[in-house]
């Protein structure tokens, strides 16, 4: 029973997963310990305000990430390899001129962003505008090893790209402390993971071979007939947006709202209070392909896949929230340093908002997978509930906390019972079916 348990999907790929979100994150994280010692406060929190910004930012392409997951999950189901090259191919295709026209307007809004979250330099702003478009372009690579459930593939690249940030970290703070040096070390990363997947897709899922022009889309009628990509993208589009804002919207607002200074704590707190959301977001990824697979198949996805995933992510966060609760000041001296003992009774608030942000993200996923838009207002909700209690208490880490763990908690139990309805109403419609063909093909 054990052995059987340990061979399902969620758990072998989620033991994958977890194994390289654990490299990536302790790469991440000595990365992060380094700096938040090496720059004053001031500078880290605008350094942290920096990352948040590209975590919103990159919206295109966690949106193209989930698109191309959409896709591919449905191709690797029905093995296949020629319409997942004919997708792609139609994809860079479409992509160019996007790139080119994106990065021309964030290069207009630099000057007010950079004014709206007191940067010291403008030309923090561009750089960050330029990995978002390199990350835009890497992701079409990555996203389909996520797609095919190739997560050996998928956690390699993270983790060479997290060691490619640590090596140009050290580099490059060793001789230029601030957080405008800092952004140079995020282009060094995207590209070296850029480089690195191009070449492991194009051996491994051939994505660079040749394809007829007259065939480039011809996947769309094969598999997607009847659905609009215009629809589709629009749908992840808002949905990528929202779970974006609810993870990096605290950083942005405590920076806006809040002193130098308490942002500088903030980012630091809030930095590993996600080391939960980070690994829990491995468990969440392995499970994505698999629902998007039995919603394409039509088929009720089973209720241990949920249950499994919960399992999970219910370990991971009680134990990491235990340790934030019984040992902060332990924890914070061996990481960010003593500088950020003062509001260390806060941390496991932060440990908990992250756990329950995690269950969000996982029912919401499970509702993209079927593609429904009911859970784009509930997602919504809960961002303006986050954002409205972080501007009545900005200066307030424990109250910051406190109005994610309101949001996060009841807008997780909002798309769960989403969710749990349309299981429900799937089930009866199937039984329906399977009735009247066993009445009339003779007698009971």
């Amino acid at each position: 029973m054990f052995a059987k348990l340990l061979k399902h999907p969620v758990f072998k790929n989620s033991f994958i997963s977890f194994m390289g979100f654990g490299a990536t994150g302790l790469l991440g994280y000595i990365f992060q310990f380094f700096i938040s010692r090496r720059l004053a406060v001031s500078e880290y929190g605008e350094f942290q305000s920096l990352v948040a910004l590209l975590g919103i930012l990159g919206v295109g392409s966690a949106a193209l990430s989930y698109f191309v997951i959409a896709h591919t999950s449905v191709f690797a189901h029905h093995q296949d390899w020629q319409a997942n090259r004919q997708f792609i191919a139609w994809l860079r295709q479409k992509l160019s001129p996007v790139l080119i026209i994106s990065f021309g307007l964030f290069l207009i809004l630099s000057w007010p962003v950079a004014q709206a979250l007191h940067l010291t330099s403008v030309w923090s702003a561009v750089v960050i505008g330029i990995v978002v478009m390199l990350s835009i372009s890497t992701v079409v690579y990555t996203a389909v090893f996520t797609g095919w459930q190739n997560f050996v593939a998928t956690n390699t690249l993270a983790v060479a790209g997290t060691f490619l940030k640590l090596l140009a970290g050290v580099t490059i703070i060793t001789f230029f402390p601030s957080a405008s040096a800092a952004t140079l070390i995020l282009v060094v990363s995207v590209v070296g993971t850029w480089f690195l997947a191009r070449i492991w897709s194009s051996k491994k899922l051939k994505l660079h071979e040749r394809v007829p022009s007259t065939d480039i889309s011809s996947w769309r009628e094969k598999y997607f007939a009847g659905r609009p990509v215009a629809a589709d993208l629009g749908f992840i589009v808002g949905f990528t947006f929202l779970a974006l804002f609810i993870q990096n919207a605290d950083v942005l607002l405590v920076k806006h709202f809040a002193s130098a200074d308490l942002a500088g704590h903030y980012g630091a707190f809030n930095l590993l209070g996600k080391m939960i959301l980070w690994i829990n977001l491995g468990i969440v990824s392995v499970v994505l392909p698999i629902a998007i697979a039995h919603e394409h198949a039509g088929t009720v996805i089973s209720p241990r896949v949920r249950l499994y995933a919960y399992t999970l992510i219910g370990l991971i966060s009680m134990g990491a929230i235990g340790l934030y609760l019984l040992t902060p000041g332990f924890i914070i001296k061996l990481s960010i340093g003593t500088n950020y003992l003062l509001y260390a009774p806060a941390l496991w608030l932060i440990g908990l908002m992250n756990a329950l942000l995690s269950l969000l993200l996982l029912e919401a996923n499970f509702a993209f997978a079927r593609r429904d838009r009911a859970v784009l207002p509930m997602l919504g909700i809960a961002a303006l509930v986050f954002a409205a209690g972080i501007m009545l208490s900005p200066t307030a880490i424990a109250g910051v906390a406190k109005s994610g763990i309101v949001a996060f908690g009841l807008g997780g139990m909002s798309v769960l019972l989403l969710n749990l309805r349309a299981s429900q109403y799937k089930t009866k419609v199937a039984a329906a079916e399977v009735v009247p063909a066993r009445v009339t093909g003779g007698p009971l």
